[in-house]
C-alpha cells in the first residue's frame, strides 16, 4: 500500500503531505482522473464499466509517483517513463521511483531536475516503516528558508 508521507522543515513552516503514489484513469479525451486508494477498482468500474486489470491492459491506467523538488519545495505526482506495468499493479503502487529514473525529470513548477521521491531514499512503504523503526534519517536543505533540514516521516499507509 502507498505510504502517506509528511515532508517538513525543522526551522520554518515548510510542510508537505503526499502519498508515495497515485493511480490515474486516462479518459478517452486524455483527461486523467485520480482513483483513490484502496477503492481504485470500484471507481474505475463506476467510470468505465471495466475493472482495473482490463484498463491496465488497455493502457488506460497510469501510476504516478510523489516527488518533491529540493530546489523549490513543490510536491506533485509524476509519471516515470518505462515504469508502467513492469512488475504488476500492487508492486507499482507500493514501490518508489528509482533515483536514476527521477534525475531526468524536470519539476513542473521551477523546471529544475532536482526531484526526489517523497519516501526519501528508501524503496517503498515497507522500507519507510523500517526507517521509522530503526531511526535512519533522510533529509535535504530546506528550499524555503535555506537554513533548516527537511526530513521525511511516514504518517500512514493508504
Amino acid at each position: 500500500m502507498p505510504a502517506i508521507m509528511k515532508i517538513k522543515c525543522n526551522n520554518c513552516d515548510y510542510r508537505k503531505n503526499k502519498s508515495q503514489s497515485a493511480t490515474f484513469l486516462i479518459c478517452p479525451n486524455g483527461q486523467e482522473i485520480v482513483l483513490q486508494h484502496p477503492a481504485e477498482d470500484i471507481q474505475a468500474f463506476e467510470y468505465t464499466g471495466k475493472h482495473l486489470p482490463e484498463l491496465i491492459k488497455e493502457e488506460r491506467i497510469n501510476v504516478k509517483y510523489g516527488l518533491v523538488c529540493t530546489s523549490c519545495g513543490e510536491c506533485d505526482y509524476y509519471l516515470i517513463p518505462g515504469k508502467q506495468n513492469t512488475f504488476g499493479y500492487i508492486f507499482m503502487i507500493a514501490s518508489r521511483a528509482a533515483d536514476a529514473d527521477i534525475k531526468m525529470i524536470s519539476c513542473k513548477k521551477c523546471g529544475k531536475q532536482t526531484l526526489r521521491s517523497v519516501v526519501g531514499s528508501q524503496c517503498g512503504c515497507l522500507f519507510a516503516l523500517i526507517k521509522v523503526i530503526f531511526g535512519k534519517k533522510d533529509f535535504f536543505l530546506c528550499p524555503k528558508c535555506g537554513k533548516g533540514i527537511v526530513t521525511f516521516e511516514m504518517t500512514g499507509i493508504s
